[in-house]
Order: structure tokens, then C-alpha cells, then sequence
């Protein structure tokens, strides 16, 4: 079997074939020659004619210990619907991209499970590499329609980095997903993700899972202030063991700040603590401690959270 051969079944590469096999000392290189004459723009205009030609190479997965990339022409085209040169596209890769497809991919798969060392280590890719990789990807695959028939939100922060350093993570509690993530904790960056929502989506918004930090409530507030604010558990038996040394301060944190809008004080019903059944004397007794807090302006509802 020829070596060509051998690779054209091993790689299976899309659109094209295996012309050509070098072994060199820092890995193989896999000349490839397309099998479709028409050049595609990444717009998806197909033409014959072609502006110039080029040799370009993308790395692709390795191969045991050996470094493996594929090299091919490629051509730049004169797009008459893009008004300019453009670089055709390959199958095998992205438009723009020098890793080809099936290495993205896998980029793309360890980041969601591992950190960016392990990576890097793996695959032999610098940081840089992977954080392109990443941030191309999500912007591939991000769904618009993510935002549509949101009813039940959750919002969490997690840190990331020493020296406080936090994303803000907006998840549908209907389906578990993450519909929004954004550097920073804030209420602008709540105030954001309101904004993309838009207000036709904030209104059919029926409930909304938080703990106690007020940059959360204000922007909840004047957004959806149809929405029952629920806070986790949680924190609200760590204010309950705090209620006696906190009555005598002014700033409360269970104090909704109230913008114009009537919202809802929706306080969790705490079932269980410790993985054992809460007496309803004491659940009684902690519901009333903490409605204390709240001012009277303030409706209350007893409820779960979404």
C-alpha cells in the first residue's frame, strides 16, 4: 500500500485528498489537493477565477509523538457580493483559522473540562492558541435563541482568579443551562444582560434565584420588577444566625431597594438543614425573623425558588 494511500484512510480528510507525504524532524507534513475546482467565499459565493495562489499549512491533530499539519494551496478571490478580496474557504478548517477543525474541536472539549496547562501540555499549543481557539468557537456556536422563553433565571458569580476577580453567571433553571456570562460583578454587567434580553423577554421573567448582594437587586428591580426575587438558602440561614448582632444596622442586606417598581420578596421556604427536616416551630419562627427585615412597603410571599 502506498504511503499516500495509507494516509487518505487514516486522515479522511474533507474535500480532499492525500498528494503528498514528507517526514520531517519536527513532524509530518501532508501535502492535500482538493477535489472541487470552484472556489468558496466564507460569505458562500462560489467562483472558478481566483485573485492569487498561495501554500498555507494548518495543524492538525498529532499523530503518537509527531506533529502533523496540512498543507495545501489556497487561493484569495475577488467576491463581487463582498466587494473585496477574500480568502476562499477550505473544508477542513475555518475561515481565518491555521488549526484545522477536528483540533479545534478538541481544543474546544478539554476547555470545557480541564485548565488551559493541561491543554497546552497535551496538545502542544500555546496559551495563546487555546484562547483563540476558545473565544472563536463561542462565537461560532452561540445561539441567539438562548434568551427566547426565559421564565426562571438564577444569577451566581464565580471567581476565577486571585484578588477577587469574578464572572457573573445568568443561568434557566428550566433546562440548567448558562444563558449569559460576563466578566466582572457589578450591576452594570446585570444591566447588560438585560439589555440584550431586551424588554418583551424581561416581562415574561417570573421568578429569579440570587443570594444577598445588593448589586443584583437594583438591577432586577427596574427590569423585572414582575419577578420574584428568591433568595438561596443558604444565605438566609446564615442571616438567621446573624439576626441578633445585625438589628441594630441601618443597611440591611435583605432590604430589596426599591426603584418605582413593586417587587415581590419571595422568601425560600427552608425545608431541611444539616440533611435533616427543619420543625415547623423553627421554620415558623425563622420566616418571621427574616420578614422582620423587610419594610413594610415590601409584599411578601411565602414560595420556593425556581
Amino acid at each position: 500500500m502506498r504511503v499516500s494511500t495509507a494516509f487518505n484512510r487514516i486522515l479522511q480528510v474533507p474535500g480532499a485528498w492525500v498528494d503528498s507525504v514528507e517526514f520531517m524532524e519536527a513532524g509530518i507534513v501532508v501535502g492535500l489537493r482538493r477535489r472541487q475546482r470552484q472556489h468558496v467565499c466564507p460569505c458562500g459565493r462560489r467562483s472558478r477565477a481566483r485573485y492569487d495562489l498561495s501554500r498555507r499549512r494548518w495543524r492538525h491533530l498529532d499523530m503518537g509523538r509527531c506533529a502533523l499539519w496540512l498543507e495545501a494551496d489556497i487561493a484569495r478571490i475577488d467576491c463581487r457580493r463582498c466587494s473585496r478580496v477574500r480568502t476562499e474557504q477550505v473544508p477542513w478548517a475555518r475561515p481565518g483559522a491555521r488549526l484545522t477543525r477536528d483540533l479545534e474541536d478538541v481544543i474546544a472539549w478539554l476547555a470545557q473540562r480541564t485548565d488551559k496547562t493541561s491543554i497546552c501540555r497535551l496538545l502542544r499549543v500555546s496559551w495563546q492558541t487555546v484562547h483563540r481557539t476558545v473565544t472563536l468557537l463561542v462565537a461560532d456556536h452561540l445561539d441567539d435563541n438562548r434568551l427566547d422563553n426565559l421564565y426562571r433565571l438564577g444569577i451566581d458569580e464565580i471567581s476565577y482568579k486571585r484578588g477577587h476577580h469574578y464572572l457573573t453567571v445568568i443561568a434557566n433553571h428550566d433546562n440548567g443551562r448558562v444563558v449569559g456570562v460576563a466578566k466582572g460583578r457589578n450591576h452594570r454587567v446585570l444591566q447588560g444582560f438585560f439589555d440584550a434580553l431586551g424588554p418583551d423577554r424581561c416581562a415574561q421573567v417570573e421568578a429569579i434565584s440570587m443570594d444577598l448582594a445588593k448589586v443584583w437587586q437594583a438591577p432586577c428591580a427596574a427590569n423585572i420588577p414582575q419577578a420574584a426575587v428568591c433568595f438561596d438558602p443558604f444565605h438566609v440561614i446564615r442571616v438567621r444566625h446573624e439576626v441578633p448582632c445585625l438589628r441594630g444596622r441601618v443597611r440591611d442586606p435583605l432590604v430589596l431597594p426599591r426603584s418605582g417598581g413593586h417587587s415581590d420578596v419571595a422568601l425560600v421556604s427552608l425545608t431541611r438543614v444539616s440533611g435533616m427536616v427543619m420543625p415547623r416551630s423553627r421554620r415558623v419562627r425563622l420566616a418571621q425573623e427574616v420578614s422582620d427585615r423587610v419594610p413594610p412597603s415590601c409584599s411578601r410571599s411565602g414560595g420556593r425558588g425556581p
